[in-house]
């Protein structure tokens, strides 16, 4: 889904990469709606290699594998195990 909201559209009104859009927590927890407002070109710095994904504050797993890369103000850019990231 993230990827969708941060791919330009064709739509009148989207803003490019400066625009701020309410982005899904990409944690483990099959519940968690935590939105992460960030700008477009952050989210996608943020998840530039296949192996990394924008997490919540407090939603990464370290016991589960999850190695912080990066923290970031109101997110979390996380590593997750192969295995892991698939079901994410």
């Amino acid at each position: 889904m993230n990827e969708h909201l941060a791919a330009p559209g064709h739509e009148a009104g989207w803003g490019g990469a400066d625009e701020v859009v309410a982005f899904f927590c990409e944690c483990s927890r099959p519940t968690c709606h935590s939105a992460l407002w960030i700008t477009v070109a952050e989210f996608q710095d943020a998840t530039s290699g296949a192996d990394r994904w924008l997490v919540a504050p407090g939603h990464e797993v370290p016991s589960a594998g999850d190695e912080v890369v990066e923290a970031r103000g109101a997110y979390r850019v996380v590593r997750m195990p192969e295995e892991r990231a698939a079901g994410a």
